[in-house]
């Protein structure tokens, strides 16, 4: 047997070890490699392995067994962090007696809640890891929405550290820690105090590299989009690069673009504007459409929705989108209910004996998908 076929034969041991042992903190990676020994012939041990077959190891590896991994094993910890994993939505819900944090992907698929009384509080390096382990698609962050997961889970197995955090702290973590490259970024403001200012937010790179990022439930008095028109007008971002955000009960935006923004605006109607930017090529457009207003008496403004997209110049208005329902749902889900979903009965008007008694749901956690 060549020195090849042999460490093909070590590398299926290790890897047969790890699925059957699903790394738990009490079972270090040192102690794995302690048995791995007694497995086979000496003088074979994880240590003495070549960095390229602890790579593929680890490759197998899910995020929570990654996570344990590093935690256990100190002189691996910067082959972990090299190893990058795709993960599809990374959704974190922050109140002030849970958090709550779940990633889907196709490797892995988990949720785990952290409990802490009367404090709004992180697990400031799981987070950390998670965020930086990962290639995100899709980021969702939101506070204090009630979430029908059940009580109870299980105790997080593996060490922590809490954190106590204002909402813009946490925002800030989240976002700095956020690998550039997430295709989509989605904040909800609701009932939120101390909500940073939309121009904070524009200084991370993981939000100026998002394809789409989006503010939901935002309050109308801080307008948040004069800056980010100024932004896309000065900054060269691509084409289809685009800022979405609902205002529960209208705002001034609009007016305020065509205020600050005069001079530059190619066409404008009701509920479309068009603005020129320093790059010739592109233009931005601007679409505002308004939500169904409230039934139960009080007389309040509806929801606003506001859609900022980088176009091309040559974009012709005829090519405008004319239903605005699919970019509006993409924002705000839970107010666009599809009556001829799977589940949609039990979703929203859950029966005596449906899932969500036993503390489980098919849909994702934070709303319809």
């Amino acid at each position: 047997m060549d020195s090849n076929e042999k460490n093909q034969v070590i590398l299926e041991k290790i890897l047969e070890e790890f699925q059957k042992l699903n790394l738990t903190i009490e079972k270090s990676i040192l102690t794995l490699g302690n048995r791995l020994i007694d497995s086979m012939k000496k003088p074979y041990s994880w240590s003495d392995l070549p960095s390229e077959m602890k790579l593929e190891v680890i490759d197998k590896m899910g995020v929570l067994d990654r996570y344990l991994f590093r935690c256990t094993s100190k002189a691996d910890r910067s082959l972990v962090d090299s190893q990058k994993i795709d993960i599809d939505k990374i959704e974190i819900n922050v109140t002030s007696w849970k958090t709550l944090i779940w990633y889907s992907g196709d490797i892995d698929s988990d949720i785990h809640g952290f409990r802490r009384n009367d404090e709004i509080i992180i697990p400031e390096t799981f987070m950390k890891f998670l965020l930086k382990i990962t290639k995100v698609k899709e980021f969702h962050l939101d506070f204090g929405r009630m979430i029908c997961l059940g009580e109870d889970h299980p105790p997080f197995p593996g060490p922590y550290k809490i954190q106590s955090c204002p909402v813009d702290d946490t925002i800030d973590f989240c976002l700095s820690n956020l690998s550039n490259g997430c295709k989509m970024i989605t904040l909800d403001a609701d009932n939120v105090w101390g909500f940073p200012e939309v121009e904070t937010l524009l200084a991370h790179p993981s939000i100026q590299t998002a394809k789409l990022w989006q503010i939901k439930n935002r309050d109308g008095e801080s307008d948040c989009v004069v800056p980010v028109v100024q932004m896309f007008r000065e900054k060269h971002f691509d084409i289809g690069t685009t800022f979405q955000v609902m205002f529960k009960h209208g705002s001034n935006s609009m007016d305020n673009v065509i205020e600050e923004f005069d001079f530059y605006i190619v066409s404008k109607t009701e509920n479309v504007v068009r603005i020129k930017t320093e790059d010739y090529s592109k233009h931005i457009l601007l679409e505002r459409c308004l939500g169904e207003g409230s039934d139960d008496g009080w007389e309040v403004e509806p929801p606003e929705y506001i859609r900022l997209q980088v176009i091309p110049r040559k974009l012709k208005e005829s090519k405008y989108e004319t239903d605005h329902t699919t970019w509006m749902k993409v924002l705000c889900p839970e107010n666009f209910p599809d009556p001829y979903e799977d589940n949609y009965d039990d979703y929203y008007y859950p029966s005596e004996d449906s899932d969500e008694e036993n503390g489980e749901r098919a849909h994702s956690p934070w709303g319809a998908d």
